[in-house]
């Protein structure tokens, strides 16, 4: 009986839906326009990507009645997780498996901050303790967005 409990615990919180993660209310003077999170956002993004991930929790906003801005969040179990995505993200960017063109590298503080460019629009991602960040946004908006987004994923 014991065992079973166990077992049926362990597969729960293996199974478990994504939580919702937070998004900033608005980012570079544009309001949160439209926004999923939990098992929905968690869903776009594994789309986005075509395959799964041991996502906890997930949010994806778009910022501006005309997608000025999108922010997309992926909760992991723990930083080590992230920074193992966060890592494969930059493999497959690097090697051409993407649409994007890696553009520049910054280490701000103990984080580094990877920038790309692609669909029109500059593309930021990095880690914040157990999450990953990518945020793409047109070109006059993208430093007062990257550093809003920075504040609030410290």
């Amino acid at each position: 009986m014991i065992f079973g409990s166990i077992g049926f615990l362990l597969f729960s919180l293996f199974h478990a839906e994504p939580a919702p993660a937070a998004l900033p209310m608005q980012l570079a003077g544009n309001s949160l326009y439209r926004h999923s999170t939990g098992p929905q956002a968690a869903s776009e993004i594994e789309r986005l990507h075509g395959n799964q991930f041991p996502i906890i929790s997930a949010a994806s906003g778009i910022y501006g009645s005309e997608s000025q801005i999108n922010l997309w969040v992926s909760g992991f179990s723990n930083e080590k997780k992230a920074a193992i995505i966060l890592n494969s993200m930059k493999k497959q960017i690097g090697i051409g498996k993407s649409p994007f063109t890696p553009v520049n590298e910054r280490k701000e503080g103990k984080r580094f901050i990877y920038e790309v460019e692609g669909m029109g629009k500059k593309h930021f991602y990095f880690q914040s303790k157990n999450l990953v960040i990518w945020l793409a946004v047109g070109e006059p908006m993208a430093e007062q967005a990257l550093t809003q987004t920075l504040s609030f994923f410290p």
